[in-house]
């Protein structure tokens, strides 16, 4: 694993994190998480391919059928140089994570780690590390009906 704790090396800064609604996810654009939320390093797992990709793996609903869905990491918050941006992951998908079984995320985490978003170099054991992170998260949010979002900067 890279020195950054991601899974790849990659610049953006991504924190996945778990907010009771739109409007206090929106809070992080310009301040940051600051601790006041459930959260996860995501860096190197960008929430559209690198994750949607899981998501086809996970789910069996394509990427082309995600990014069709608005509701699909759907960007509910940007800065104005679009340096900053705030995204909402389909609530089916959280579900479905939040439902997941370890064993089922250690045998993902394989064929995620070799997808193209990653350079194929990603190793397996840091990808299930990750998973089995955002399903903590998942399992954070459903329950209160709360949301995941995650928090892209440059």
């Amino acid at each position: 694993m890279p020195a950054s704790g991601s899974l790849v090396g990659m610049g953006l800064l991504i924190d996945y994190f778990v907010a009771a609604s739109d409007d206090d996810a929106r809070t992080v654009l310009d301040h940051g998480l600051g601790g006041r939320f459930a959260s996860t390093d995501g860096s190197g797992v960008e929430p559209t391919a690198a994750l949607g990709q899981f998501e086809e793996l996970l789910t069996g609903r394509t990427f082309d059928e995600q990014l069709g869905d608005p509701a699909s990491y759907e960007v509910i918050a940007s800065s104005e140089d679009n340096e900053v941006a705030v995204i909402r992951l389909e609530p089916g998908f959280v579900q479905v994570l939040a439902d997941a079984d370890p064993p089922t995320l250690d045998r993902l985490a394989l064929p995620w780690s070799k997808i193209e978003e990653f350079g194929g170099m990603a190793d397996a054991a840091d990808a299930a590390d990750f998973l089995h992170r955002l399903r903590g998260l998942a399992q954070t949010a459903v329950p209160g009906n709360a949301g995941m979002y995650c928090r892209i900067s440059l």
